[in-house]
């Protein structure tokens, strides 16, 4: 673990409780005074004080608490700080922004085209097959599946791409050396150790797994080239994350069949607010590539107007 993204971690954290979690308030300080986080708040909490408009004590009281907490984090963390070389930056668009990632495993994958395999928890035997068969698709064309470890869909995506031998993508709802749901610890515990990536932006010893599941599905949707959904009811979790992802301009597919669905409304919805469906599990490599090339020329024809303008 490198010392100065230690001191650069227990600083955000300071941070972010300072501002109460208000994400954005604590990007603009930290982009703010940038050349100072590489040293500990500790130096001088009289200017720390003075800067972020709280009395001493109570950034002592939280400055010490944060350290305290940093205590159960293991040496073979990897500290990712906003601005390294490894930064996945297509999460800088996402709401609740961070400065700091905690990984264990392969790096590289945040460098692969990646999606997100989300659905219910409670999956009939169809979907399951549904996604055995989404895995291999998306194996085949060397695109990483990520999952946030849930139970149900989530759940098989990770296991059904391990077992075919590839890597996954877990991103965490709990510090590294925790689990949620605990059931799932051999499966995070197998991408690590299997080539995957576990990625958490959950400080050590935090709790707040409420909290912590809505910045979970934020981080997953941000990283994503794409998210599938399989099954799901009317205001389940999946729609949820899709409709992030369709605000930060992700792309969000389903099964054509869902739309002849009596019982659900969403994959209506999520049409009318940019949503594809695909009809078998092989289009999906093909959907996901196209669209793609379709936002690129958009923002290529976009740049070229914005040039043209300026002439």
């Amino acid at each position: 673990m490198i010392k100065d993204n230690l001191v650069q971690a227990i600083n955000w954290e300071t941070l972010v409780i300072v501002c109460n979690s208000d994400f954005n308030k604590a990007c603009f300080i930290w982009d703010k005074y940038k050349h100072l986080f590489s040293f500990p708040i500790s130096s001088d909490f009289s200017l720390w004080a003075s800067n972020l408009s709280v009395s001493i004590n109570k950034l002592f009281e939280i400055y010490t608490k944060v350290c305290e907490d940093f205590k159960t984090l293991s040496n073979d963390t990897t500290i990712l700080l906003y601005g390294d070389d490894n930064w996945p930056t297509r999460i800088d668009d996402s709401s609740f922004p961070t400065r700091i990632l905690y990984c264990k495993g392969n790096l590289d994958l945040l460098n692969k085209q990646s999606v997100s395999i989300i659905g219910t928890k409670s999956p009939k035997k169809e979907s399951v097959d549904k996604v055995d068969k989404v895995v291999k698709s998306l194996i085949k064309n060397e695109i990483i599946v990520i999952s946030g470890l849930s139970f149900g869909i989530q759940g098989h995506a990770a296991v059904n791409s391990l077992s075919n031998f590839a890597p996954v993508i877990a991103v965490l709802a709990t510090p590294l050396d925790k689990v949620y749901p605990k059931e799932h610890k051999k499966i995070q515990d197998y991408i690590e150790k299997e080539g995957g990536l576990v990625i958490t932006r959950v400080a050590p010893n935090n709790k707040n797994i409420k909290w912590n599941i809505l910045l979970r599905n934020r981080l997953m949707t941000s990283l994503s080239c794409a998210s599938i959904i399989i099954e799901e009811r009317d205001r389940g979790g999946a729609i949820q994350i899709a409709e992030h992802s369709l605000e930060i301009n992700r792309n969000v597919f389903f099964f054509s069949y869902l739309k002849k669905d009596s019982s659900i409304t969403w994959p209506k919805l999520l049409i009318e607010k940019g949503a594809k469906s695909i009809r078998f599990p092989s289009d999906l490599p093909k959907a996901l590539n196209e669209t793609e090339i379709t936002k690129i020329a958009k923002k290529t024809n976009k740049e070229e107007v914005v040039q043209l303008k300026l002439f």
